[in-house]
């Protein structure tokens, strides 16, 4: 072990493994804001080899466990139990393999980064189980009785005896709940029951004594496993947000077809207690959408890449602070710029752990091959042009494809780029590249990144498209190439009755490779979506010194210290 490993396994012996991470990833993180990402890398592998350290004594200590708990080497202690002690020693030993091994291609924010997802795992672990005290019920009379009247577990009971205990609770609760299909959006989330009406029912049956109470009992509820919310794990919520009763899927606890208690339960209909627990935290991350971002702070309409609504699965953004339209249309990233971007495709593919990565600016295609190399695991689709090859093996050599740009001299510099990435001639007869500069309401707003009025531009776009189909008669098939023309696209379509793809059709081009089908997927592999998107405002997934590098920031002398 290096030294500066076991000089943190030795600060550990007094501090708790969970202390410990946070210290570290605090320190951390100022020396990744600072550049240090190689002495960020080793202070997290060096934090990692501590808490291995520390886990195996845990282990040789077994015999100091309390209630459940295991004891640690000092005064402060994390209550993991043997199966999440361990848990934490294959997530340590992983993390740290993988970020030497990254680390050796000295690409050590990446490395960085690979520790610290662990770490923020492992956090989420210590969260669960410093609430284990509060669902451990109180001895009375030999049996534990939790302050929710309708759950009763004798201490020390067999996992037979825990399944008929839970199979009663949860048919009792199918019972007080109005469990049935909700719909949001286009989705229908089947046998869900919603927060908000939950409450109000419980308290108006006289099971709980207030809202309070109902959304108390409620969490310890979900505490036990017995309820969940159809796509994140988070507390109870009185809110109208959809739940599901655990008994409400195949693992309900039934009586045998007899009705009788003699052969409940029995072979493989016994469902352990811990499985119930953890049936529901093993679904697969649902697929969504990552998003670099322009330093541009702008009211998005709906259809923009920019609109969370203009999609019908998550998706997050990062905004790259220094990354103005004028620097991505030159191709050219400073050194600073650079380090953003590269901390923004990071944070997109590693903390939120998207499927896809894309940006808000079709000239980002200058920096696939970079993007490409930071999350060598992701699908990068940064620009509409990558639905190019697609459109003209769809289409006769004689057809015209209609490529609509912001400004259509911008794309000149890269035909060499089109012909590396996507295989065909960007300079080929078959295209047709018209800039939107001079659009009335739009290319003037979009050049010097003002808002554009969508419904002043639009009869101007529509002029634009039905102008060249005109002139090309030829023309099959037309492409958005800039991000802000989605919103358009409809009226396009209608206008000139040809097929629209823009940077929408893109995202959605490469997600639906993850997302499985409505008609006939297997459901239930990886976890259901709410249809609410996360509230983004931008800037917000930076620190204080990262917003104050970005250029929205300074011009309108903004202090986002402390938010």
């Amino acid at each position: 072990m290096p030294r500066r490993a076991s000089v943190v396994a030795h600060h550990q012996h007094s501090l708790s493994l969970a202390q410990t991470i946070r210290s570290a990833i605090h320190d951390g993180a100022k020396l990744f804001n600072d550049g240090k990402k190689k002495e960020c890398y080793e202070l997290y592998l060096a934090t990692a080899y501590g808490g291995l350290s520390q886990q195996t004594m845990h282990a040789m200590h077994a015999h100091n466990r309390v209630e459940g708990a295991v004891e640690t080497m000092g005064h402060q202690h994390d209550k993991y139990t043997d199966a999440q002690s361990e848990k934490i020693r294959e997530l340590l030993t992983k993390a740290t393999v993988d970020a030497n091994v990254v680390a050796s291609k000295e690409d050590y924010g990446e490395a960085a980064w690979v520790i610290r997802r662990a770490f923020d795992l492992i956090l989420k672990m210590t969260k669960r189980a410093s609430k284990a005290s509060e669902l451990k019920p109180a001895k009375t009379g030999g049996e534990t009785q939790d302050d929710v009247s309708f759950i009763t577990i004798s201490d020390g009971a067999t996992e037979r005896e825990q399944a008929e205990t839970l199979s009663g609770l949860c048919n009792k609760m199918a019972d007080i709940l109005d469990i049935g299909n909700h719909k949001y959006r286009l989705t229908t989330y089947p046998d869900t029951f919603v927060g908000k009406e939950a409450v109000t029912k419980l308290v108006k049956t006289n099971l709980c004594t207030s809202r309070e109470d109902a959304v108390k009992k409620l969490n310890k509820l979900m505490k036990y496993g017995l309820i969940y919310h159809v796509t994140k794990e988070h507390k109870f919520k009185d809110e109208p947000l959809f739940y599901k009763l655990t008994a409400s899927t195949d693992l309900r606890f039934e009586l045998d077809k007899f009705g009788t208690k003699t052969n409940t339960l029995e072979g493989e209909e016994l469902v352990h207690y811990a499985t119930l627990l953890g049936r529901f935290k093993s679904f697969h991350k649902h697929p969504s959408l990552g998003v670099l971002r322009l330093d541009y702070d702008y009211p998005p309409a709906a259809g923009d890449i920019d609109h969370p609504d203009s999609y019908d699965y998550p998706v997050y953004y990062r905004v790259v602070p220094g990354l103005t339209f004028e620097m991505c249309q030159s191709g050219v990233l400073s050194a600073e710029v650079g380090a953003a971007f590269d901390d923004a495709v990071l944070w997109l593919a590693i903390h939120k752990d998207v499927s896809v990565i894309s940006g808000d600016c079709g000239f980002m295609f200058w920096f696939v091959e970079r993007c490409r190399k930071i999350a060598s695991k992701k699908i990068i689709s940064l620009s509409p042009l990558m639905q190019l090859p697609i459109m003209v093996a769809a289409c006769a050599p004689k057809d015209k494809i209609l490529v609509l740009t912001a400004n259509g001299k911008s794309l000149d510099p890269m035909h060499d780029l089109i012909k590396r990435q996507c295989g065909i001639d960007g300079q080929n007869t078959q295209f047709i590249i018209v800039g939107c500069e001079n659009v009335p309401h739009f290319g003037v707003e979009v050049a010097k990144g003002l808002q554009v009025d969508v419904d002043k531009a639009c009869p101007g776009i529509v002029e634009l498209a039905k102008e060249m189909v005109r002139d090309h008669p030829d023309t099959r098939m037309i492409l958005m190439e800039c991000t802000e023309l989605p919103p358009y696209s409809d009226a396009v379509r209608e206008a000139t009755r040809l097929p629209v793809w823009d940077a929408i059709t893109n995202c959605n081009f490469f997600m639906q490779g993850f997302l499985d089908s409505v008609n006939f997927g297997l459901n239930g592999w990886y976890e259901e979506w709410d249809g609410i998107q996360e509230e983004y405002v931008l800037g917000q997934n930076l620190n204080d010194t990262q917003r104050l590098q970005c250029v929205w920031c300074r011009n309108n002398e903004l202090n986002y210290a402390g938010k």
